[in-house]
């Protein structure tokens, strides 16, 4: 599995586990391989988010691990960029 795949996978992932969500601005923040699995991180706008309709509007990060053997997608975490 390349990083495409794993990205695709991963953004999949999020729609399915999140669609009920108003997130909106999805984009691939980060790909990193790690051993057998890469970490996938998606980063995202909150449309319920405090502030959001006045204009304050601040990204959010979940990173995804997916094995490259499998495909599947064995953790997901909130990622904080500092």
């Amino acid at each position: 599995m390349d990083a495409k795949q794993a990205a695709k996978i991963a953004l999949n992932y999020f729609k399915e586990l999140f669609g009920g969500y108003d997130y909106t601005d999805i984009r691939l923040e980060e790909v990193e391989k790690e051993g057998d699995s890469w970490n996938i991180t998606l980063g995202f706008l909150d449309r319920n988010q405090e502030g959001f309709s006045l204009g304050l509007r601040s990204r959010a990060y979940k990173s995804f691990k997916v094995d490259s053997t499998s495909g599947e997608v064995t953790s997901v975490k909130i990622r904080t960029i500092q």
